[in-house]
């Protein structure tokens, strides 16, 4: 119980920070790959920019949300999410019932950037590839899919992944720790 129970506690205790956390989050990530995609030439890198620039953009209207008309900020704070089903105290499983959430649960939001925090340092440490498929079950496995459906969701991951290394040819089963292992 011990590190769970700290990660879980500090985790609620940025509670009221999540929206400029997660909005900081992604500017960051928006940034460098729109820099990044800026070295890839015109055709290859237009998608990249272009699904960067989104993401900068949408995050700086997260983060200044507070200083938007009204009618700007109601688009950003009052839209139906992904996370809002854990946020409004219910939610409805895939067998149908009602499962009722307590108010000082961790938001799924804060929850998912931590996730994705995670995923990010284990593929910069051992390589996206071996990554992909821990943090499909990882995640997957604390939605309350089971361990056969996460499991599966895992193995889809890898092949996807291999996938795009194979067809992109982009050596993404090499991190810092695996490249100093593995010559």
């Amino acid at each position: 119980m011990g590190f769970l129970h700290s990660a879980t506690t500090v985790a609620d205790s940025l509670k009221p920070y999540e929206e400029y956390l997660l909005g900081g989050l992604f500017l960051v990530a928006g940034s460098y790959a729109y820099i990044v995609a800026r070295s890839w030439g015109f055709a290859v890198g237009t998608w990249p920019r272009l699904t960067a620039g989104i993401v900068v953009v949408l995050s700086v209207f997260v983060l200044i949300q507070n200083h938007l008309p009204q009618w700007l900020r109601s688009l950003i704070a009052d839209g139906d999410t992904m996370f809002s089903r854990r946020q409004t105290g219910s939610a409805t499983t895939a067998s149908g019932s009602e499962r009722v959430t307590d108010e000082g649960t961790v938001s799924q939001a804060l929850v998912t950037a931590l996730f994705t925090i995670g995923y990010a340092l284990a593929g910069y440490l051992v390589g996206f590839l071996w990554a992909t498929p821990l943090f499909v079950f990882t995640y997957s496995y604390w939605n309350e899919l089971g361990a056969r459906k996460s499991g599966l969701l895992a193995v889809i991951g890898l092949g996807i992944a291999y996938g795009f290394a194979i067809v992109l040819g982009v050596p993404i089963d090499v991190g810092v720790v695996t490249e100093a292992v593995v010559p």
